[in-house]
């Protein structure tokens, strides 16, 4: 197995017919579950052709990426993909239309190590002691707290 197969990360959809996979060089991937076709590249560039962000860590946010959800999408309430990655940065794709929704510059210090999704709220952690809280819709900072 080489390295980087080693530092992918995947999450499968809510409803369980899409998996995502997140590498290092900055690219999510989504597939479908069933056919393993690929549904969307999401990330992986900074406009000069390098793919310099590192990716740590992501969860769905939402019901799931299933017909309803890219029916959704098509009206702008599609489900979110949240991308952590090494430089603290949290990120949201629609998963359906692979567009990026919002991005939380620096929302945790020393680079997110997970993020969680519950209540309309996005949960970012890293390596200290705090828990960034950041609204699901927009990336807007709604908090957090020290999980110590």
């Amino acid at each position: 197995m080489s390295a980087m197969a080693a530092q992918l990360i995947a999450a499968f959809s809510p409803s369980g017919d899409a998996l995502a996979v997140a590498s290092p060089d900055g690219r999510v991937r989504t597939f479908d579950s069933g056919s393993g076709r690929l549904r969307a590249t999401l990330g992986g560039g900074d406009g000069n052709g390098l793919l310099a962000e590192g990716n740590t860590c992501l969860a769905w946010a939402g019901s799931g990426g299933g017909k309803e959800a890219r029916k959704k999408a098509a009206g702008g309430g599609g489900v979110a993909l949240v991308v952590g990655t090494a430089s603290g940065d949290v990120k949201a794709y629609d998963a359906a239309l692979g567009e990026l929704k919002w991005r939380a510059a620096g929302a945790v210090e020393g680079g997110v190590t997970a993020v969680a999704f519950a209540g309309g709220v996005v949960y970012a952690a890293g390596p200290g002691r705090r828990v960034a809280a950041l609204d699901a819709s927009t990336g807007a900072p709604r908090g957090g707290f020290d999980a110590s």
